[in-house]
């Protein structure tokens, strides 16, 4: 699953969609912004669990799959945020609630360069 432009981080919702006239709101409609109404869910539990924001999760989550995550920090909070994921070592139960509700979504939206 792509960690696309804060689609998963919960910021936007069915309720608070990205803008429809966006690449984003394209890819990422309120239909399937509630389809990722589960994965939010786990983010959130896991970011109150580790006091971090839902982005480090994310980000740390990346990391532990051994994947190498392109971070667009364009504001402050952004750093803040990957600076708590770079020391957030999340558990095996974690990854596998990530990976199982990542899977319950059903969606694949790759990359043009995919």
């Amino acid at each position: 699953m792509i960690l696309e432009q804060g689609a998963l981080t919960g910021v936007y919702t069915e309720q608070q969609p990205f803008a429809k006239i966006s690449r984003r709101g394209k890819a990422y409609p309120p239909s399937v912004l509630r389809s990722l109404s589960p994965i939010h869910a786990v983010v959130q539990q896991l970011a109150a669990t580790y006091q971090v924001s839902n982005t480090a999760i994310l980000i740390a989550w990346a990391i532990a799959k051994r994947t190498i995550p392109i971070i667009g920090i364009t504001k402050l909070h952004h750093i803040k945020s990957l600076k708590e994921a770079v020391g957030l070592r999340l558990t095996a139960n974690d990854m596998h609630r990530l990976a199982n509700n990542a899977d319950l979504t059903a969606i694949s939206i790759p990359g043009e360069w995919e």
